[in-house]
């Protein structure tokens, strides 16, 4: 499960919590659509006919975390951390509430600095940044918040991706891993990769805007699983070019689940 941060980078999270960093950062064109493909992380290809087919490597992805009842059983997560990347100077602190199937809202916030909140209530994508206007995202923000916001991450794969095939052996970091295309119902593809020894869920690779007809691939790093209430959960994410260079850490201390607190502040608040 990735994060609510791309997820953040997309917020990236995600991702899985599935991780947003790019819809802090820029405003990409929100007609930016169809992205292409990001160059997926192989270093070697190996025939089809040799490859796990991709829904066994998410099946065993799932298994591996806690299995079907366990990981669809939980309803809420609550996750506190640090931050440490644009547009902040200093490492902030993360706060993030997600709900089940698709709820979001995550606030970064820098000591006596800059605050920015984001959410996704199930249907509209928002920010706010140091308590000013809220801006309702559209085009490829508003699908980044939305991956981010599903609260199953890649453990949701049969809704989340309209196809899916395992294309190739990469290594990522001194580790083997399958590479899985998968295709969203827009169209975007992203490289969903898996631990060949482990079975976890390791990272993925997408195209992210950052400019009219221009394109940065982005690859996002999950680890550091530990166990929260039978699931496990990966407690840090990295995001990085494809070049290498680390742009966001997030640094997750605790994770809380099935916290029943009346938390249901998703909406974008009033301006004011």
């Amino acid at each position: 499960m990735a994060s609510p941060i791309r997820d953040l980078a997309v917020f990236a999270a995600a991702g899985a919590f599935s991780l947003c960093t790019h819809v802090l950062a820029q405003d990409a064109p929100p007609e930016a659509e169809p992205r292409g493909e990001a160059t997926p992380v192989l270093t070697e290809q190996s025939p089809s006919s040799e490859l796990p087919k991709a829904e066994d490597l998410f099946e065993l992805y799932i298994k591996n975390i806690g299995g079907h009842d366990k990981v669809f059983a939980q309803e809420n997560r609550r996750i506190t951390g640090v931050f440490d990347g644009a547009p902040f100077k200093f490492a902030a602190r993360l706060t993030t509430w997600l709900e089940a199937p698709d709820k979001l809202r995550t606030k970064i916030a820098e000591p006596a600095g800059r605050v920015i909140e984001i959410g996704y209530d199930g249907e509209q994508a928002w920010r706010r940044i140091d308590g000013g206007k809220v801006v309702v995202l559209d085009g490829t923000q508003a699908d980044s918040l939305r991956d981010a916001a599903d609260f199953y991450g890649q453990a949701n794969y049969k809704d989340r991706y309209v196809s899916t095939q395992t294309v190739g052996v990469g290594e990522l970091l001194e580790r083997t891993v399958y590479i899985v295309k998968a295709v969203w119902p827009s169209g975007t593809t992203e490289h969903v990769l898996f631990d060949r020894e482990s079975g976890l869920y390791v990272g993925v690779q997408y195209r992210v805007p950052v400019g009219e007809g221009e394109f940065r691939d982005i690859l996002t790093i999950v680890d550091a699983y530990k166990d929260f209430e039978g699931v496990k959960y990966p407690t840090r994410i990295t995001q990085m070019t494809s070049d290498g260079e680390i742009q966001a850490v997030y640094d997750y201390r605790d994770v809380s689940v099935d916290v029943d607190d009346g938390f249901d502040d998703y909406a974008p608040p009033s301006d004011g």
